[in-house]
């Protein structure tokens, strides 16, 4: 064989390397062999997509008649770059490129690779009707631009153990409720309670759709309740319309859980290359793949993908009304993407509604109450979305 045939297979075996560890991990699973599926899953697969960069460089360099360590090189000091950029960027320059596509590709990264709390070992535990809550006691969590303390009380939520007892304002919600990435006192469920004087409680879990955070409210004291907070999630819909067809949300299993968080701590382990990796995938699916089919994809609206969205969540909030007579105060805080009429929605159908009122905080919190790379509100965002709810609260007890 001549060098450049020996070259070329080099090259190939590369790439083969590289597709095998991003869409066949499959292929390094053995049954009834957990400890070596763990490193297999945590070590092996990793760093062949570093070994997989290193003799793509060599080889493709070879071809070329180019020293390969240039080529090395560049990979180095580009994966230099996304490091400084997700670690120190939202410090040194990310303000100045607000809202451009350069950051929405740093976002996009740092969303690829993000761990979750609801599967990290330390933060969350297995339920069997809710698959996780979160985790008492104490712990930490963090990423990028954030690293937080968590104190969680027994039955799994983000709140002092006290606050479990006759709560006057419980919050129902996803991370977003929880406080995703900003300190426990920093949260607009403990900001409110402070500016209001209401006994509150953050029943807010991360990736809760409606149906859990149902199921979650029926496990808490409503003797003394005067207030509850309902927080939509576009992303909600799903786990609704499974629970009203089935009125359950399905066996929930350990080993899938456990099988989640494993997932997420190889999510978080470094490897050599990880974040041009995580680039050229975002790359792949997002430019390459639409570009090279012939019919464009078309996406489709909000209401054409959960037509009964509305009269969904609308079931939840009669079956809470059931248990509870008081003020129910509807939110949504999420992306800027969702369409205005999805909003309307609610406001239009719960504007006769006794004691069923809503606050449109879309209209209130802007880019800058968000964090730049993770899509969760900062602590400024905490703070406006507290001062709206507090405004609300008293204008409904004059009402």
């Amino acid at each position: 064989m001549t060098k450049n045939q020996l070259n070329t297979i080099g090259l190939l075996i590369s790439i083969l390397l590289f597709s095998l560890a991003i869409f066949r991990q499959d292929l390094f699973f053995w049954p009834s062999r957990p400890r070596i599926n763990y490193f297999l899953s945590q070590y092996f697969n990793n760093y062949l997509i570093s070994l997989s960069f290193i003799l793509f460089s060599i080889f493709f360099s070879k071809l070329l008649r180019q020293k390969w360590w240039l080529l090395l090189s560049f990979f180095l000091l580009l994966e230099i770059a996304y490091l400084f950029s997700l670690n120190f960027g939202p410090v040194f320059f990310f303000d100045k490129i607000r809202n451009t596509k350069l950051l929405y590709h740093f976002q996009r990264v740092s969303l690829s690779v993000r761990p979750l709390i609801q599967f990290e070992k330390e933060c969350s535990r297995f339920d069997k009707e809710l698959l996780y809550t979160l985790k008492p006691g104490r712990s930490s969590f963090n990423h990028h631009e954030f690293d937080i303390q968590l104190e969680i009380n027994s039955v799994g939520l983000r709140d002092k153990e006290n606050d479990l007892a006759s709560p006057k304002a419980i919050f129902l919600g996803d991370s977003y409720t929880m406080g995703w990435g900003v300190d426990q006192e920093n949260t607009f469920v403990e900001l409110f309670q402070k500016a209001s004087g209401l006994k509150s409680l953050n029943a807010g879990v991360s990736s809760y759709g409606t149906a859990r955070e149902y199921l979650m409210f029926k496990r808490l004291q409503m003797d003394s309740l005067k207030l509850v907070v309902i927080q939509f999630n576009e992303t909600d819909p799903p786990e609704n319309q499974y629970f009203i067809k089935n009125q359950t949300l399905g066996i929930k299993k350990e080993e899938d859980y456990n099988g989640s968080v494993l997932s997420n701590s190889k999510l978080k382990k470094y490897y050599l290359f990880k974040y041009i990796k995580s680039a050229f995938m975002i790359f792949v699916n997002e430019s390459l793949i639409p570009s090279l089919k012939k019919e464009k994809i078309r996406n489709s609206s909000f209401e054409e993908e959960f037509p009964n969205y509305a009269p969904e969540f609308i079931y939840f909030v009669e079956n809470i009304r059931k248990m509870y007579n008081g003020d129910i105060l509807i939110t949504y805080i999420g992306g800027f993407n969702t369409p205005k009429n999805v909003i309307n929605t609610f406001q239009d159908h719960f504007k006769g509604s006794e004691r069923v009122h809503f606050l449109n905080l879309g209209e209130t919190l802007k880019p800058s109450d968000y964090f730049y790379l993770d899509d969760h509100l900062n602590t400024h965002g905490h703070k406006k979305v507290s001062d709206e709810l507090v405004r609300k609260f008293a204008g409904l007890n004059k009402d």
